[in-house]
């Protein structure tokens, strides 16, 4: 089994520039039992007071042993071994000797290891390319595209800001298949979520950022279905973060091919991850928020697929309604605190 994961080591202050801050010695080696380490790149991140926010540099080793010292800020390496999922692997480092096995990096995708005083901030940390903590698991019903999948001729992939990404020129476009599924309440529509960013061109080892509004086209089966507009931002000059942008169209059932289109004239769309899952309304449905205080106004809506008149009834007193078809937003107040209110 093919295994890519990187170790990164040292700590980072945002901003503190202190005297005092101690020195790191990585100097060591990695070792691995239950399969065979074939490559090993020692990174080393550009130091930017904001964090480390910029791809590191990668350098082929002949060996997996290496030097490496750091204060405020990190470095580390990335390996790629042929294993079992049985094997193990054994950091050795001057600054301590770490074990984890190929089991956690798999299932766990990030492992952390505390070095040094409590409130340093000092860590050894192993995770899996491709792994990303703050991604929320999705159900068997949600449509997953991570940038590797939209990989073709016209749209590369590359690493940018820390996060893989498939680029998108100026006008161009890439295109997926999706299953949208039978509907299983009255209205029924498909919700495409991009997680993204922008560049001005591909410069490694020089990262710039840009920002702009970026007009996008969604097609279904060659037949345009949605159009949506993202301002990316710059983030503290040197940064660029991932942000999202949503969009919502009604599509048939079934097997589909599904094209996203970079309207901007001037950059690059980035793309990390697309998702697409169903958002499924009945006639009259109720929403609501969950909690409310005592004497504030709380605004409720109401579903409607065609004209028609409703009471609101929240117990304290009722409403009376004429709807319009889409979404209908009603106001009303709770006097008794303690309560738990039905509103029907």
């Amino acid at each position: 089994m093919k295994l890519d994961f990187r170790i990164d080591w040292g700590y980072q202050y945002l901003y503190s520039r202190r005297h005092y801050h101690p020195f790191y010695h990585w100097d060591g080696s990695l070792e691995c039992s239950g399969g065979t380490i074939e490559k090993v790149f020692q990174l080393d991140y550009p130091v930017i007071w904001y964090g480390p926010g910029h791809c590191a540099r990668e350098t082929l080793l002949d060996s997996p042993r290496w030097k490496s010292t750091t204060r405020r800020g990190l470095a580390g390496i990335r390996v790629e071994a042929q294993v079992e999922k049985e094997g193990t692997f054994l950091l050795k480092t001057l600054s301590g000797t770490f074990e984890f096995t190929v089991a956690d990096i798999l299932e766990k995708g990030r492992i952390e290891f505390p070095v040094g005083p409590k409130y340093l901030g000092c860590h050894v940390i192993v995770t899996r390319t491709g792994y990303y903590h703050f991604q929320a698991k999705h159900g068997a019903d949600v449509t997953v595209l991570e940038a590797d999948d939209l990989l073709s001729e016209k749209v590369p992939v590359r690493d940018w800001a820390r996060m893989r990404t498939a680029w998108l020129a100026p006008g161009e476009s890439c295109s997926f298949k999706a299953v949208i599924p039978s509907r299983k309440k009255a209205f029924a529509e498909t919700v495409l979520h991009l997680v993204g960013m922008a560049s001005p061109e591909y410069t490694p080892g020089a990262e710039r950022q840009v920002h702009d509004d970026f007009p996008m086209e969604v097609y279904c089966d060659g037949v345009l279905c949605g159009k949506f507009t993202h301002y990316f931002r710059e983030h503290d000059t040197y940064m660029q973060l991932l942000e999202d942008a949503w969009c919502r169209f009604s599509v048939p059932e079934g097997e589909h091919i599904f094209t996203l289109k970079n309207c901007n004239r001037n950059y690059f769309l980035l793309i990390n991850r697309l998702t697409l899952r169903q958002s499924e309304l009945d006639h009259q449905e109720l929403s609501l928020p969950r909690w409310a205080l005592v004497g504030e106004e709380i605004v409720g809506r109401i579903f409607a697929l065609y004209p028609d008149s409703v009471t609101v009834d929240w117990g304290e007193g009722s409403a009376s309604l004429e709807l319009k078809e889409g979404w209908n937003e009603f106001t009303f107040t709770l006097q008794k605190s303690g309560v738990d209110r039905v509103v029907r």
